[in-house]
């Protein structure tokens, strides 16, 4: 039997609940789609919820408000929206790229779909918008753990809590730290492909850190990056004839950074020689090599490694500032939801969760402190010191 207020739902229009719309203002508020590539992304509202999502009977109905933020939506992460009761899924990277011809659980995508569907579990899918908006966006973040903006080394220092009192920083106030320092940032980062958006002049695909008067140690931006990321390793590609101590000590002054794949903004930017170093997710075999050939040091984490920090120190806070009003107006201007207008009485809260078991598909193996080519042969144990060294790519473990 269908529940009460089935009918009336459809014949009202009311296709989407005040929850899952207050997520997708805010959304759109912080990242909007006028940023998005289009010539390759496919993100927005790519699962909606039925219109009876919020009018089920109290043994299916969740009126817990819970959006779950994650790079990739697989089927653990589905599973964890559900134990989490989650009405609605921000996932970064889109569930659907391509067209669909059909609909089975046949296919491992397809089936998180219909397990989607089945759970009343919206997703809306930002991607390349969060890479593009300026000042809080992906980019920023990683060209800020570059300056060493935003590593684990400002933890233990005292900072300023309100009048002449200071207190010393632990990683429950670490975000709000890094949030208020984006307003006294030097500068802004240049973008490597401008986007053009009214109001948004800054925003754009990639970002050009430069340290033109005070050029930084690469061992330093080693250490940045490993703090900033939260990682145990990192892949280096580096010049022919540069020894492990001379790649330590060496000067960089100016660096390409660009979340997941880096291959085609890396393209636009045509790697001219002012370049010292790109820092990206992933990058491919054929143009590690020609940066190089060039003189350029290449820093890859693996693709989701470049994004999945931003979500709990970024994305999370940023929307939890909105969220809450956007759904308090979203039900004051909904009239048919009564049952939700009813549970925005009793308790008018809403939670901004991260998932806790999305993760990078790619793992590393071996023992600490082993660094091993791309081939998996081991090149030296404790470092790289006194060895001598014919490949360019490894795993540099810390």
């Amino acid at each position: 039997m269908l529940p009460t207020g089935y009918f009336t739902a459809y014949q009202k229009g009311a296709s989407i609940d005040p929850f899952t719309s207050a997520v997708i203002s805010s959304m759109r508020k912080l990242y909007p789609e006028a940023l998005v590539d289009k010539s390759r992304d496919n993100t927005g509202l790519l699962l909606e919820a039925t219109p009876t999502r919020s009018l089920r009977d109290e043994r299916k109905c969740r009126t817990d408000r819970v959006v779950l933020l994650t790079i990739d939506l697989t089927r653990h992460v589905v599973r964890e929206a559900i134990s989490k009761k989650a009405s609605v899924i921000v996932a970064y990277h889109p569930i659907i790229f391509d067209g669909l011809k059909s609909v089975t659980c046949a296919e491992p995508q397809q089936r998180v779909l219909l397990e989607l569907i089945e759970a009343g579990i919206s997703v809306y899918c930002p991607h390349t918008a969060v890479d593009a908006v300026p000042e809080y966006g992906l980019g920023d973040w990683l060209a800020d753990i570059c300056t060493g903006n935003y590593t684990k080394t400002n933890l233990g220092v005292k900072f300023p809590v309100g009048g002449d009192r200071t207190s010393v920083m632990d990683a429950e106030h670490y975000t709000d730290f890094y949030l208020a320092i984006l307003k006294k940032r030097p500068g802004k980062y240049d973008v490597i492909k401008p986007v053009a958006m009214e109001g948004m002049k800054e925003a754009g695909m990639g970002r050009i850190v430069s340290f033109w008067d005070n050029p930084v140690a690469f061992e330093t931006l080693k250490t940045r990056i490993f703090e900033g990321l939260g990682l145990s390793y990192l892949q280096i590609a580096y010049p022919q004839g540069l020894t492990d101590e001379n790649l330590k000590r060496k000067d960089i002054s100016r660096i390409a950074v660009c979340p997941g794949s880096g291959d085609s903004l890396i393209k636009d930017l045509k790697l001219d020689p002012d370049f010292d170093m790109i820092f990206t997710g992933e990058l491919s075999h054929q143009a590690a090599l020609t940066a190089t050939e060039r003189g350029i040091i290449v820093v890859t984490a693996f693709h989701s490694n470049t994004e999945r920090g931003y979500l709990k120190h970024i994305m999370k806070p940023k929307l939890e500032e909105i969220l809450f009003d956007a759904y308090h107006r979203a039900v004051e201007s909904d009239i048919q939801q009564q049952i939700d207008r009813e549970n925005f009485r009793k308790d008018s809260s809403v939670q901004v969760l991260v998932s806790e078991v999305d993760r990078d598909p790619y793992a590393t193996f071996g023992p600490k402190t082993v660094a091993v080519d791309r081939a998996g042969a081991i090149l030296s144990q404790g470092g790289l010191a006194g060895v001598s060294i014919k490949r360019r790519f490894f795993l540099y473990d810390k």
